[in-house]
């Protein structure tokens, strides 16, 4: 699991839990008066299980109840979905060897290069002696589908950050973010009225930066502002528009008052917290 949030989703009064992770869908459970939390299946949240980082809830479309947004990997990367993983002891040494494959002209293919993955599973090199058999090769080439079929297999089919908008009576629309705010994965989220229009905005953090050496850094993030229409829809300020020029690992973003100004505390793997000011927003 990577990210949980409680949230009055189906509007009685009391918080419900919305939980996700890596490999799974969005899960939706609701709370019994305190006495208890049901999971609800909820079919737009569901059916796309893939790498889901973080959530969001707020008022997003005015109707009064809350929505959701849930933060992915995006679509800067050379993965293509659907994503399966498949994990088993291929070669008898007591350990699991995970195999992702992604789907590359209609075929699902080893992510890894012949060397990557023969350094995890040195069979590889046997079965093909060259690069080009390897590179010409699916799934289904490496293993049999007897091998296939006992293993631990995961599928992700969506690596887009969505906006979520709740229907009423337990039902969600799921709409792709603006093409701006898929440049790489959301790893955090803070609700705020940034411009004090009074509609709800997004601050969204998130990078990357060892997916694999052979991919490099998915770093074309940073922090981005998303602005509501309150509607359900946002669109994206420009670097130059908000002045935030991070290259960091984003992690975590939080709203924090200092002597009475708001600022946003910026977490990131293996450097400083940074705190950023917030210029309040013109009337």
């Amino acid at each position: 699991m990577t990210a949980a949030l409680w949230a009055d989703a189906n509007g009685d009064g009391w918080p419900d839990l919305l939980v996700t992770g890596e490999w799974m869908p969005l899960l939706l459970f609701t709370n019994q008066q305190g006495r208890a939390l049901a999971s609800q299946p909820v079919a737009a949240l569901n059916e796309i299980p893939d790498w889901w980082s973080s959530l969001a809830a707020g008022d997003f479309d005015g109707d009064g109840d809350l929505d959701f947004v849930a933060g992915n990997a995006g679509l800067n990367t050379r993965l293509k979905t659907p994503l399966h993983l498949y994990a088993a002891d291929f070669d008898g040494n007591g350990a699991l060897e995970p195999i992702l494959t992604h789907r590359l002209e209609g075929r699902d293919v080893p992510y890894l290069n012949r060397d990557l993955l023969a350094a995890q599973y040195p069979a590889i090199k046997k079965k093909f002696p060259q690069h080009g058999a390897y590179a010409d090769a699916a799934i289904e080439d490496l293993f049999t589908r007897e091998q296939l079929a006992q293993t631990l297999h995961l599928t992700a089919t969506e690596l887009r950050s969505m906006y979520l908008e709740n229907l009423g009576k337990g039902q969600f629309k799921r709409s792709p973010l603006p093409f701006e705010a898929q440049v790489a994965p959301i790893q955090s989220m803070v609700m705020r009225d940034v411009n004090a229009d009074g509609h709800p905005d997004l601050l969204a953090g998130g990078n990357w930066f060892d997916p694999d050496h052979t991919a490099g850094r998915f770093d074309a993030g940073g922090v981005a502002v998303l602005l509501g229409d309150g509607k359900g829809h946002f669109s994206v300020l420009s670097k130059p528009e908000t002045g935030l020029h991070l290259t960091s690992d984003v992690r975590t973003i939080r709203m924090i008052r200092v002597k009475g100004t708001d600022c946003v505390l910026v977490g990131s793997n293996s450097a400083p917290l940074m705190l950023l000011g917030v210029k309040p927003a013109k009337r």
